[in-house]
């Protein structure tokens, strides 16, 4: 699970290391289908528009997801000064 994938290269950076079963979120439409229209080659890839707010109503509550990622926390860890 990827929260907040916006127009990120993550995902097609995990499915090209062979994580293929991979759910992507946003809250903005109009980059989720963007990016479902940029990687309909992938099926197992999939595009949720989605505020995680209200989360429930839009995905699988089954303990379904072994990872998820927030993109827009890593990105503010990864562009500090003090990241190593």
């Amino acid at each position: 699970l990827i929260v907040g994938c916006g127009t990120s290269t993550l995902s097609e950076n995990l499915y090209a290391s062979g994580f293929h079963n991979i759910v992507n979120v946003d809250i903005d439409a109009k980059q989720i289908e963007l990016m479902r229209s940029v990687h309909a080659d992938k099926p197992s890839m999939s595009w949720i528009v989605a505020d995680l707010c209200d989360a429930r109503s839009a995905l699988p509550t089954d303990g379904s997801f072994d990872v998820a990622i927030d993109k827009g926390t890593l990105d503010a860890l990864l562009c500090t000064d003090q990241a190593s």
